[in-house]
Formats: C-alpha cells, structure tokens, sequence
C-alpha cells in the first residue's frame, strides 16, 4: 500500500495484515460515531474498507494527510496524536446532527451489545427505523450487526484477560450468546477461527474494545 494516510470503515471481521520491513504504522481510533460530526458524506458502504482519505472523504485530507509525515519524525506518534487532537476540533460542522448515534453506541458498548434494539430505541425515544438509518448512514452497519460486534469483542476481552481459562459456553452466555451454534457462527465469522483455536498473540487489537 502506497504511504498515505488511509481511512478504515467500521470492521466486521479481522483482516490479515503483512508488515514488511522498514515498514511504519500509526493507527488512530476514533469513536463510531466520530465521522458524523465531520462530514456530511454517507458512511453506508464504509465497512470493511480500507481507502485512502483523499478519494473517500477529500475535504478532510488536505488537514489530515500531514499525519503520516509526522509518523517517521523525531516525534512520532506523539506528534500524529498531537496534530489530529489539534485539527479534528476545527472541522466539526456547526450543523452537526443531534448525538442520537453517539447515545446509542455509548449505551451498546455500556451494555456491552446486550440490549435489544426495540428496547434502545424506547430508551432514546425514536423508532428502530430511525435507528437503523443512523447507523447505516454514520458507521455503515446496521445496529444488530454493531451489537454483534461488541459482543464478540467482549469474548475476546475476556478470553484474553489473565487468569485460569473460563468455559467457552459460561462466557457466550455472558456476553449475550444464548445459542451455542450462533456464537460459534458469529466468532467465526469476525475472527475467522473458532472460538476454542482464538490465540490473542496473533492478533492486533486495541487497548479496550470500545472504539472498533
């Protein structure tokens, strides 16, 4: 991949990544919900992507691309994290939509995606519709397919946590998994392994699963 500064969409599974050497990354997380208070672009066919910024969201690209300079400076990341925290302030739109899917997410990953998507919707007052159109508009995913995420990264947080291994069956059911069949198809097909062969060491994930 050429160096520049790339946008990646909201992730449904795990994606294979080749560092060569010589080779430098820097990753920025943002909220889900962050885009939406930057651009009026539609964020629907954003997941899974990986697309340099400058043909997917090229009004942010001109104050953003300086970021990967800065990655192989003196600085380093300290510098890329302090350009974006100067500069995303200064693009929030005046006409920001209403944090409806800041409220909703926050609320998911308090729940850690178990809660029903009728019942958020009574919680924050609208109708499932109107979420599902947030969602799909702001993060490109339905909100089943968020909750599913998070609950899935909610298993990889605790079968990577310290301490004697739990039954895979006791954390399905703690997170939400109510059906063995379903949780081992819904790991599956984010993590690409069963959960019984996940090792931890062979991934790259963020410090705690609230940003995805």
């Amino acid at each position: 991949m050429p160096a520049t500064t790339y946008f990646c969409g909201q992730a449904r599974a795990s994606v294979d990544v080749v560092i060569q050497p010589r080779t430098l990354v820097t990753m920025v997380q943002l909220h889900p919900w962050a885009l939406t208070s930057l651009t009026e672009q539609s964020l629907s066919d954003s997941a899974d992507g990986i697309i340099p910024l400058a043909e997917f969201l090229p009004e942010l690209s001109p104050l953003l691309l300086p970021s990967y300079q800065l990655a192989s400076g003196p600085a380093g990341e300290a510098a890329v994290v302090e350009h974006i925290s100067s500069v995303l302030p200064t693009l929030v739109r005046p006409t920001a939509p209403a944090p409806l899917l800041q409220r909703a997410c926050q609320r998911l990953q308090q729940v850690q995606g178990c809660l029903a998507i009728a019942e958020l919707a009574k919680e924050l007052q609208c109708s499932s519709r109107t979420l599902e159109k947030h969602f799909r508009q702001g993060l490109g995913l339905t909100p089943k397919e968020f909750t599913t995420v998070l609950r899935v990264r909610g298993v990889v947080d605790t079968l990577q946590a310290p301490g004697p291994p739990l039954p895979l069956a006791q954390v399905a059911l703690a997170h939400g998994f109510y059906d063995q069949a379903h949780f081992i198809h819904a790991f599956r097909r984010m993590v690409q392994l069963s959960p019984g062969r996940f090792n931890v060491e062979a991934y790259l994930l963020p410090l705690t699963g609230t940003g995805y």
